[in-house]
């Protein structure tokens, strides 16, 4: 599988990566795509931000359950799959 590795942060509409040599990794406003009419609000248009910028924690977090052999790993496994999902909720939006 291929994706861009690393941290993406939430910056408004758009995701980025962390390492500004980088490219960006998207954006989620529909009028930066030519398609203003189907217009969403802003507070939707940054929770998908957050949302798919928290993606990469997630797909961390998901592999670490998958691999858990005891009880230990699976709780340890699942914290972190909680602050991956809490952290796409209700992290401050970075602008």
């Amino acid at each position: 599988m291929s994706f861009t590795r690393g941290n993406w942060v939430a910056v408004g509409s758009r995701v980025e990566h962390t390492d500004d040599a980088v490219a960006d990794i998207c954006t989620c406003d529909p009028s930066d795509l030519g398609q203003s009419r189907l217009a969403r609000s802003d507070a939707e248009i940054m929770a998908n931000a957050r949302l798919i910028a928290a993606a990469p924690a997630m797909f961390r977090a998901l592999k670490k359950v998958c691999a858990a052999n005891t009880d230990d790993e699976l709780d340890a496994a699942l914290f972190g799959a909680q602050t991956a999902i809490l952290d796409a909720v209700f992290h401050p939006l970075e602008t």
